[in-house]
């Protein structure tokens, strides 16, 4: 089950002292057209991650934000994990930081604590894991929080593919609460390559949808 979670991005599990994990993920959304449109080049993003040590994993998570090529925002963070239960349980700190662009070109700084937890399990079914990825944001430019809290359940099957489901939550600066759903399949190509398949669609308070067609990268 440790396994199957650490083919995943994120979540409490520590990378394997080093190895590493990368994954490029375009994405096709409204933003992504309009991108297309202005004849910008689109990424969607760019995640990373590097087992330091046995408890250490660093990593770089960069993603565009706007229309313009120009907006985007990254982070380099680093994730210590903290406590393995006898029953598979699983906790990990994070803290990044990094810089997020706005339309009047003033970069602001960001700042994000986190704390996750997960589980493996094993079934019938094949092995899984439950996470929950919750962080808090803050920006140099004021104002409140913004509060995130990703709840994952992944499964891998006997014939080996991933299949994830995660509900994430948001409860923005502004105050207002919004949730998504995103379901993902998870192929192997090849040894140490694999493609997910992701869509979204916002729940509440939010009316976006997407898809995702990345390449997973472990070395």
């Amino acid at each position: 089950s440790l396994l199957c979670a650490q083919g995943a991005a994120a979540g409490p599990w520590p990378r394997a002292e080093g190895t590493g994990f990368a994954a490029l993920t375009p994405q096709i959304d409204g933003r992504s057209i309009a991108r297309a449109r202005d004849g910008a080049p689109a990424f969607g993003q760019v995640y990373a991650e590097f087992g330091a040590s046995q408890d250490w994993t660093v990593g770089v998570d960069a993603r565009q934000t706007g229309t313009r090529s120009e907006d985007w925002t990254g982070l380099a963070f680093a994730r210590r994990h903290l406590w393995s239960g006898e029953q598979g349980d699983v906790i990990s700190a994070e803290l990044g930081v990094g810089y997020l662009s706005s339309p009047d070109d003033d970069a602001q700084a960001r700042l994000r604590p986190g704390l996750s937890w997960g589980r493996g399990y094993g079934g019938d079914w094949g092995a899984g894991w439950l996470s929950v990825d919750a962080s808090a944001e803050f920006q140099d430019a004021g104002g409140a929080p913004a509060y995130k809290a990703d709840f994952t359940a992944g499964l891998k099957t006997e014939g080996g593919m991933m299949l994830i489901m995660q509900v994430q939550t948001e409860r923005r600066a502004d105050g207002e609460v919004g949730a998504r759903l995103a379901p993902s399949a998870v192929m192997t190509l090849s040894d140490g390559v694999q493609m997910q398949l992701s869509v979204a669609a916002g729940v509440m308070n939010d009316n976006s949808a997407s898809v995702k067609l990345g390449t997973w990268l472990e070395f």
